[in-house]
């Protein structure tokens, strides 16, 4: 038999409940006014992901341009909600830094959560993948569901769940089980083809039809893209340097030079055909 719930218990629900009808019933546009202190409209789909999340459906997958406001998705929920907790996975550390700094100027309580740490008031928590597997965080959203304060996971960049490379952060592509917390799941990407929906829904084991997708054109029309082909590394550097120094001529612009790997970041800096800084984990200065 069910145990009768304990005093504690029964006043977190009622709370959570309230909290929840609060959201339920908010004037959305009116409190991102309010948070923003002057009058401020939503962009791209903001509003209807907003809806979704409103309406409490659990499970949300939201395609948003880089840049269009998908941030707003948990910040404003967490400004209206100061007492509750959203947790944001975020893989990315410069994107955590960001969050922080726009929740301090927002005025919301936000906080990283690292094992042996307690998130404290805090109305948004952001975690890395890894910290997710680790059972101090199980046991973190355990006391969070009990005391009624957990609304919700969001994950960002949450394209990154289905990269192929299976040697590249795999706790990435385990973060499905968050799922058992049973609590409101939105992932945010600007990256997902129609194409992946179903595999992204099968890494998360979802089923397709229960998932409310809330989708933006991602098309920019200011960036365009061409493959070049080449047999080596000279021929490689050479077609590099053809390409960039018309643009290093141009002192007001810049360019930033993508490697897969830390071999050829070394290739391309020590190459000396142009001024480079390299760039990547493990770097003392950087």
């Amino acid at each position: 038999m069910k145990r009768p719930a304990e005093p504690w218990e029964v006043q977190a629900h009622e709370a959570k409940r309230a909290r929840q009808q609060q959201l339920q019933k908010m004037d959305a546009e009116a409190e991102l006014s309010a948070m923003m202190q002057r009058p401020t409209h939503f962009r791209s789909v903001q509003r209807e992901a907003l809806t979704a999340i409103q309406q409490k459906r659990s499970r949300i997958v939201v395609v948003m341009a880089t840049g269009a406001g998908k941030s707003l998705l948990f910040m404003l929920p967490a400004w209206v909600q100061q007492s509750s907790v959203r947790i944001v996975v975020v893989p990315l550390k410069a994107l955590r830094q960001d969050m922080m700094h726009r929740a301090a100027a927002l005025g919301i309580s936000c906080a990283v959560w690292e094992p042996g740490q307690s998130v404290g008031s805090a109305s948004i928590v952001l975690v890395t993948p890894e910290r997710t597997k680790h059972p101090a965080f199980g046991t973190q959203l355990t006391q969070l569901q009990a005391d009624g304060r957990l609304e919700g996971i969001y994950i960002d960049e949450a394209h990154t769940i289905l990269h192929k490379d299976w040697g590249f952060r795999r706790q990435l592509r385990e973060i499905g089980e968050l799922a058992a917390a049973e609590t409101q799941m939105v992932l945010m990407t600007a990256t997902l083809p129609p194409t992946e929906e179903d595999q992204l829904c099968e890494r998360m084991y979802w089923r397709r039809e229960e998932v409310h997708f809330v989708r933006s054109s991602t098309v920019r029309d200011n960036i365009a893209y061409r493959v070049l082909s080449v047999a080596s590394g000279a021929e490689r550097l050479a077609r590099l340097n053809a390409l960039v120094a018309p643009v290093m001529q141009q002192t007001t612009r810049k360019v930033v030079i993508m490697c897969r790997t830390k071999q050829q970041i070394s290739e391309v800096t020590e190459a000396g055909l142009f001024p480079c800084e390299p760039y990547y984990a493990g770097l003392l200065e950087r």
